[in-house]
Parts: C-alpha cells; sequence; structure tokens
C-alpha cells in the first residue's frame, strides 16, 4: 500500500512547495516589519544552526508517510468536533499537528506524530503542563529557547520564505526547503507533501470566526478573539485581542484587520442562517450572533432579545442567500494562501487528493470538501504505521556539513574585522541581519555609506558590534558538535 515520491519530486530541491503567487501574496507584509525583525530571525537562525546540522536532516523524512493519509490538524473552532474520530484512525494515518492544537489533541489522547512551529518567540508555554510525545518540527527562525523542550525528537529545516534563505539554500547549498506560508497551518500542509502523504486531510482550518470563535477548545487561545456586535457604532468587535473592525454598517475603524464575510465549507448546501436563504433578515427569527456577557451595547440583531428585532436586507450572505462565516483580512490572507497552494497541488501533484474536511469556516477553493468520516472511510486499509519517532532517531542528520558553515562564519566574521564597512555591508548576512543596513542607499558602483548621517553610521557600526559577537558565539557551539573525524 506504501507509495513513494515521484523522481521529479525526489529532486525538487530549491522547494518542494511554493504557491505561484507566494511573491504577490507575501508582499502584503509590510516592508518595515521585514526590516525590524530581521536582525530577530536571522540570529535565532544561526544560534539554531547547532541544532539543524546535529539533528535529522528533514530532506531523510521524504516518504515516511508511504503513502499514508496525513491529517493536518490546525487549530481553529471546528477542530475539537472531530478529534474523537481522529482518536480511533490515529494509527493509521500520519498527524501533522500546529503547536496551538498540540494541547487539545493531547488531552483528548492523541499523540500527533510532528508538530510544526514557525513562531519566531518562544511559545514552550503552549507546552507547559503536557506530556511531550511526537516530533517539533520548526524553522531555522524559531526561538532558540524551543530547543530545551523535552520532545522525544526535534527538527530545524530551512522556510523557503525566509530572509536566511538565499543564504541558506545557495551559500550553505541545503537541498530542502519548506514553504512555511507565513502561518503554521501553512508550514504544516506544506511539510506533509514532503512526507509522501498520500492524501492531505485538513481539519480545524476554518480560517474564519466560526460560531464567534478564533481558536478549538482547550488551546490556549480558546477565548481569545470572540466577536461580538455594537449596535449604536456598526462594528464587529473581537474581545481578547481589542481588535474593532468595519461591521454591518461600515462604521470606519483605525489600524485594524477588516471584518468581512466569506463563502463558508458548506457552499450551496447550507441556507443562510440569519436570512434563511430569503436575502432579508427575518423579523422574529432566532439570534445566532454570538453575546459577549455583559455588553454595554445590544446585539446589532436582536437587542438582546433573542430574535432578529427588524428584517433589513442580508449583507452577511450577500443576498445569495447562502450561507457565509465572518472572517478578517489576516484569514483571508492565508485563506488565499491555501487557494493558490491548491492550484499547485492539482498541476504539480495531481495524484495528491487535497481535502477540506474541517466541516466549518471558509469555504477553500482548489479543495474537495467532504465530510471527516468520508475522507477516512477506507484508513484502515493502511497498515499501523509503528513507531515513526524511531525511524525519525534513525535517519540522516546534516553534521557531516558543519565544517562548511564553520569555513563560512569564520571567513565572516574575519572579515568583519578586517575590511571596511563599505566591503562589510555586501556580506549577505549581515545585510539582513542589520536594520541599518537598510538605510543604505545604493548607485551603479553599488552600496553608498558615504551619505549616512553620524547617527546612522553609529547604528549600523553597533549592528556591526552585536554581529560579530553573535557569530562568535555560534562557532564556538559549532566546534563542539564538530565529528571527531574532522
Amino acid at each position: 500500500m506504501e507509495k513513494k515520491l515521484t523522481d521529479e519530486q525526489q529532486n525538487d530541491d530549491e522547494h518542494l512547495f511554493k504557491p505561484e503567487n507566494h511573491d504577490k501574496l507575501i508582499s502584503k507584509i509590510a516592508k518595515n516589519t521585514l526590516a525590524a525583525r530581521s536582525k530577530e530571525w536571522i540570529e535565532n537562525m544561526l544560534l539554531n544552526l547547532p541544532m539543524f546540522l546535529d539533528g535529522t536532516d528533514f530532506s531523510a523524512l521524504r516518504n515516511i508517510a508511504g503513502g499514508r493519509p496525513v491529517v493536518v490538524c490546525a487549530a481553529g473552532p471546528s477542530l475539537h468536533k472531530q478529534l474523537p474520530r481522529l482518536k480511533r484512525i490515529q494509527e493509521h494515518v500520519i498527524i501533522v499537528c500546529v503547536n496551538t492544537s498540540y494541547g487539545p489533541l493531547i488531552k483528548a489522547g492523541i499523540e500527533p506524530d510532528f508538530i510544526a512551529s514557525i513562531e519566531s518567540k518562544d511559545v514552550g508555554a503552549m507546552f507547559k503542563g503536557l506530556e511531550l510525545k511526537g516530533c517539533l518540527v520548526r524553522c531555522a527562525e524559531t526561538a532558540p529557547a524551543l530547543s530545551e523542550q523535552p520532545f522525544p525528537n526535534q527538527i530545524v529545516y530551512c522556510n523557503s520564505t525566509g530572509v536566511y534563505a538565499n543564504w541558506m539554500r545557495f551559500a550553505m547549498r541545503e537541498r530542502l526547503a519548506v514553504d512555511a506560508g507565513g502561518s503554521v497551518a501553512c508550514s504544516a500542509f506544506s511539510m506533509s507533501v514532503a512526507l509522501g502523504a498520500g492524501k492531505i486531510i485538513l481539519l480545524g482550518q476554518d480560517l474564519a470566526y466560526t460560531g464567534g470563535g478564533a481558536y478549538t477548545k482547550g488551546s490556549r487561545y480558546q477565548h481569545d478573539s470572540a466577536v461580538f456586535f455594537d449596535v449604536e457604532q456598526g462594528r464587529i468587535l473581537v474581545s481578547g485581542k481589542k481588535n474593532i473592525a468595519d461591521g454591518l454598517n461600515g462604521a470606519h475603524t483605525h489600524n485594524v484587520s477588516r471584518m468581512g464575510t466569506v463563502q463558508s465549507w458548506y457552499g450551496k448546501k447550507r441556507k443562510c442562517k440569519f436570512c434563511n436563504g430569503t436575502g432579508k433578515l427575518v423579523k422574529g427569527k432566532k439570534c445566532y450572533l454570538p453575546h459577549k456577557k455583559g455588553a454595554k451595547q445590544p446585539c446589532i440583531l436582536c437587542l438582546n432579545t433573542g430574535r432578529v428585532a427588524y428584517g433589513p436586507e442580508c449583507n452577511l450572505c450577500n443576498q445569495d442567500g447562502y450561507h457565509r462565516e465572518f472572517t478578517n483580512e489576516t484569514f483571508a490572507f492565508f485563506l488565499n494562501w491555501f487557494i493558490s497552494a491548491g492550484g499547485v497541488m492539482k498541476e504539480k501533484y495531481p495524484h495528491i487528493p487535497i481535502i477540506n474536511a474541517t466541516e466549518g469556516g471558509a469555504w477553500i477553493e482548489g479543495f474537495d470538501h467532504i465530510t471527516f468520516k468520508s475522507a477516512v472511510r477506507d484508513v484502515r486499509k493502511y497498515l499501523k504505521k509503528g513507531s515513526v519517532q524511531a525511524r525519525i532517531r534513525d535517519a540522516e542528520s546534516r553534521i557531516g556539513q558543519t565544517p562548511r558553515y564553520i569555513e563560512y562564519l569564520s571567513n565572516t566574521l574575519l572579515d568583519c574585522s578586517e575590511l571596511e564597512m563599505q566591503d562589510i555591508i555586501k556580506n549577505p548576512l549581515f545585510r539582513v541581519y542589520s536594520y541599518a543596513v537598510h538605510e543604505v542607499p545604493t548607485n551603479a558602483e553599488g552600496v553608498d555609506i558615504s551619505v549616512l548621517s553620524d547617527e546612522q553610521m553609529k547604528d549600523l557600526e553597533m549592528d556591526l558590534e552585536e554581529f560579530k559577537t553573535l557569530i562568535g558565539a555560534v562557532l564556538r557551539k559549532l566546534v563542539k558538535i564538530l565529528p571527531s573525524s574532522q
């Protein structure tokens, strides 16, 4: 029953998976945010190099799924209802979860095989008080403190969209870079392709405020981002994160993600629950909107009576009569990523079915929308998967590449000590590390630091000293893991 990746897939060294319009999507991220956080990302990547090299090479895990279904568990509010079935079939599928859904899975008696993480901040608190099982798979810009989490296995990989990716792929000749897509659920999906999935099944991938919430029951953020309604201002408010967004009356708001509606997972199978498919809100109909306890303003539809108080045009379904879900600009960004991914999968991996079995949230174009029960109806034809963690431990590491990294970083440190600043800032690592470098203009001859102010030069020199200290610390750690034969 096991299948292997094709020769074309095996040789796909630069990007195992990357949607065609990724560059257009990623351009939505503010440039100043990328510049401001690039120092943190490069620092994390360098400090993660010892585990990256000494741990299992992620590319060595291609085909570990052996054509089995891979179930990707995001942390949307629809996840919890699927956990009982997932528990019953867990021995026959590979389970990849995001760090936020790890707690709910473990509490439900489900042991994920892989836990995806991409956050540069330390998310170790998500695992506090939980038994740690499975393999934590994190991209190189994640917080180095995660290495202290005692999972049976940990893997660090190169994120193809990371600011360091070109350096790793071309200067350091890393073969496999996985597209993290900007969210941990995107990275989990990309990983599933790399693992040799026979089909990929999404759970908890709501990308919407299903039932008024943003996260599944039992997750650390369960009570964050619950929506409620302000009738006087015509706004949708999101509790927990204190976001205020445009709502039913199109009120003007400031510096927040805009709210909107999106076609639901049910497509045209379910009528709008607010207007009963008529395009008009039905006066007296039961109000399904979530209500914030103790809210000073009454519900925008029922005025806290529990029944729709009036019957204007229903802009919750765009007057087409079909059920829609509330979403925001961030969710919409990742929805577009998955839509793009679906198109690429149909073209590049047409033999791998991609299924959205969330049974809630947004409709994802390009995916099959069937129930989880239907998606796993034949899953027991696959033999029990056995010990995935043992196979991960036995897989090849990158330890043999350590001398190449030591040589490169040693030369970089030497250049930073001996070259003039005009030449130092040409170093590809320092260019993405230093925020001050972004202030340096370029001309026909290259970079030009002569136009910098004294304050800008001072910032540049401060960044250089920090960079040299960082490189020195990383080199000392790499020497410790250097194979004794070297």
